[in-house]
């Protein structure tokens, strides 16, 4: 059974957070993608999104040009700079408004990656892929490698299984039915990308935290995995930005030296 302890709200330009870390004997129970599984806590939405190389996403609702629908605005973390990234390619333009879009045109018509997407056989998507109440619809599949390590990584966090799953012989047959293309890692390797999409992660809630101007208070929960029967502590900031939503962020794992 989890216990809970509640403390005194504080103001976060008070308090200064360190960045979590991560131990290294728990690589398979970073479970920050579902607090609301373990804890209770609900998992909302920043206000600011990034990509995965750290890039801000920027907003297009004021850009009206058609040839927006396939770039993703973005402001770059090394130099400040608004760029478009082509979703096809990933090739990144000039993206401020004084820039036009006529390089945007020109680009998505020369895209050969794009046409080769386009080209492919369209497939019928199942409807708990396009979320719930949705229904199934044809569209085009493109297998990605790298999107499907970081899938698995994602199951392997909120279903908490072992690492040694992927080296499972009828598990590898499984995978080679669903896409022969696709190739298993080694649980060394599925390690490492637990660990990078941990520092995403971290990155993206630490940088939440420097923005806010309420107060921020602390729970603390422990339980007991259920694979190898270990105690963890875990502290979760919760505060409310500024739309007035509350928000739930996990800020620390502790490993505890017993069990409950």
């Amino acid at each position: 059974m989890a216990m809970r302890s509640q403390s005194v709200p504080t103001e976060s330009n008070q308090v200064e957070l360190g960045p979590p870390t991560l131990q290294s004997s728990q690589p398979e129970i970073e479970t920050e993608s579902n607090p609301g599984t373990e804890f209770g806590g609900s998992t909302n939405t920043p206000e600011t999104e990034y990509n995965s190389e750290g890039d801000e996403i920027l907003s297009k609702s004021h850009l009206r040009s058609t040839w927006w629908e396939n770039f993703q605005r973005i402001k770059l973390q090394k130099n400040g700079l608004i760029k478009a990234r082509y979703l096809y390619c990933n090739k990144k333009l000039g993206g401020d408004a004084r820039n036009g879009t006529t390089h945007l045109a020109d680009h998505s018509k020369s895209c050969l990656k794009k046409k080769m997407v386009e080209n492919r056989q369209k497939v019928l998507t199942p409807a708990f892929m396009m979320g719930e109440g949705k229904r199934a619809n044809l569209q085009t599949y493109s297998f990605d490698q790298e999107v499907s390590r970081k899938q698995l990584a994602h199951m392997i966090i909120i279903h908490e299984y072992p690492l040694s799953i992927v080296e499972h012989i009828e598990f590898r047959k499984f995978c080679h039915t669903l896409q022969p293309g696709f190739k298993v890692v080694s649980r060394t390797t599925l390690k490492r990308d637990i660990l990078k999409l941990y520092d995403f992660e971290r990155m993206k809630t630490m940088r939440v935290l420097e923005r806010i101007k309420s107060r921020i208070s602390f729970t603390t929960d422990m339980w007991t995995s259920k694979n190898k029967k270990r105690g963890f502590m875990v502290i979760t900031a919760h505060f409310i930005n500024d739309q007035w939503k509350l928000q739930n962020h996990i800020i620390r794992y502790v490993l505890l030296m017993f069990a409950f």
